[in-house]
């Protein structure tokens, strides 16, 4: 996995590593021409907790989520007319990406180890890898996600803020990969 050192993913949260996978998902989307309003509910939600504050209700509802009544990917529900606009041949590859997305971060949900959140970053990696998807850019989730924060002294972002993150961060590419611009 060249994208990244393992210096630089070793200084990014979990939740740092679910939101460059789930832009890793909306390029992967935008390159196989697939488009479901679920879908991007989903990636929607995911975004989210650069919003939340501290609390444990908020933390527990973002989790929940996670597994909405038309898309889970942990449970692998998918809308009928999402599985049948998707080619076959990526059908696979796009339900693992968003499981491991979602996985990113749910290991941390049950108290488990940081390294098993790497184990499903590297596994989102390496499908979006196969089907040459760029990534985006580290450094700016590294200073707003750094592994170590704690979530009852990280900073807040209001809406605006957020979707200002995530429109940068959105259009940027990783140092490593310059020359492959995102769709």
């Amino acid at each position: 996995m060249g994208y990244y050192t393992p210096e630089l993913r070793a200084r990014l949260s979990a939740d740092g590593k679910m939101l460059i996978a789930f832009i890793g998902v909306e390029r992967f989307c935008q390159q196989q021409q697939i488009h479901h309003s679920e879908l991007d509910a989903l990636i929607n939600h995911a975004w989210t907790c650069l919003t939340m504050g501290n609390s444990s209700e908020q933390w527990d509802a973002w989790e929940a989520g996670f597994h909405r009544e038309k898309i889970d990917p942990m449970d692998d529900v998918y809308p009928d007319d999402f599985l049948q606009s998707m080619p076959e041949d990526s059908k696979i590859d796009l339900e693992n990406l968003l499981n491991h997305c979602v996985e990113i971060t749910a290991v941390g949900w049950g108290g488990e180890a940081y390294e098993r959140s790497e184990r499903h970053f590297e596994k989102a990696i390496a499908i979006l890898e196969k089907h040459h998807i760029p990534l985006p850019d580290i450094e700016p989730f590294i200073r707003v996600l750094p592994r170590y924060y704690y979530r009852k002294h990280r900073p807040v972002m209001s809406a605006e803020q957020a979707q200002d993150f995530r429109q940068y961060v959105s259009t940027t590419v990783s140092a490593d990969q310059q020359g492959c611009e995102p769709q």
